[in-house]
C-alpha cells in the first residue's frame, strides 16, 4: 500500500512545478522556436546516443536505440560461444540476447554491469531487439550531417567493421556506429 502523506506531497510538488510562472521571455523564445520553418529546425543533422565501453567512445543513432535502461544481469546460453555473443537478458520484461558490443567494435574491455553507470541498451528490430551492455550512457548529442571524419584505414577497410566514421560529442571523440551492418552481424550469430 502506498503512503497518501507522501502522495499528497508528490501532488503537491507536481502541482508546483506545473503551476509555475512561465516568463514572458521564455514564452516568446518558446513561440519563435515553433514559429520558425520545419527546415530551420535542425532537420540537417543526426540525433547520437553517446554511449562508453571502458575508455572508448561510441555514437549510436538514436533513430536505432529503443531502450536504454539500468545493466541487467548476462545469463550464458550452454554450448553458445560464438565470438561476440554473451547471454540471454531480461530486459523491461524482454527476453533478449546480449552482444559484447567492445569485442564487436574490436576493443579489449568488456563492460563492468555492477557499475552504478552502466546501461543495457536495446537496438535494432522493435519486435525482435538485441542488447548491449555499456559502462556509460551520459546522454544524446546532435551532430550536424556531413562533419563526421573518416575512420582510420585500418578499422574501415576490416571485414566485420561497423564504425561509420568519427564524430565529436560533448563527451569527447567518438567512433559512429554503422546500425544496419551491426544489426546485420548480430542477426548472423545463431544462437
Amino acid at each position: 500500500m502506498s503512503d497518501p502523506s507522501s502522495e499528497a506531497t508528490l501532488r503537491e510538488a507536481l502541482t508546483n512545478l506545473l503551476d509555475r510562472p512561465v516568463s514572458d521571455e521564455q514564452l516568446a523564445e518558446h513561440a519563435r522556436d515553433a514559429a520558425r520553418p520545419r527546415e530551420d529546425r535542425r532537420e540537417d543533422s543526426m540525433i547520437l546516443l553517446a554511449v562508453r565501453i571502458g575508455s572508448e567512445w561510441f555514437a549510436l543513432p538514436a533513430e536505432q536505440v529503443i531502450l536504454v535502461g539500468p545493466a541487467v544481469p548476462v545469463h550464458r546460453v550452454p554450448h553458445r560461444s560464438r565470438p561476440g555473443f554473451r547471454g540471454l537478458s531480461n530486459v523491461d520484461g524482454r527476453i533478449v540476447p546480449v552482444v559484447d558490443l567492445g569485442r564487436m567494435l574490436g576493443i579489449d574491455a568488456s563492460c563492468d554491469t555492477g557499475a552504478a553507470s552502466a546501461r543495457v541498451v536495446l537496438f535494432g528490430d522493435a519486435d525482435a531487439p538485441w542488447a548491449c551492455m555499456v559502462d556509460a550512457a551520459p546522454g544524446m548529442a546532435a551532430v550536424a550531417d556531413g562533419t563526421d571524419e573518416a575512420p582510420p584505414v585500418t578499422v574501415s577497410e576490416a571485414p566485420d567493421s561497423i564504425t561509420a566514421g568519427l564524430v565529436q560529442t560533448p563527451w569527447g571523440r567518438a567512433s559512429r556506429v554503422d546500425m544496419t551492418r551491426l544489426v546485420q552481424l548480430v542477426s548472423g550469430m545463431a544462437m
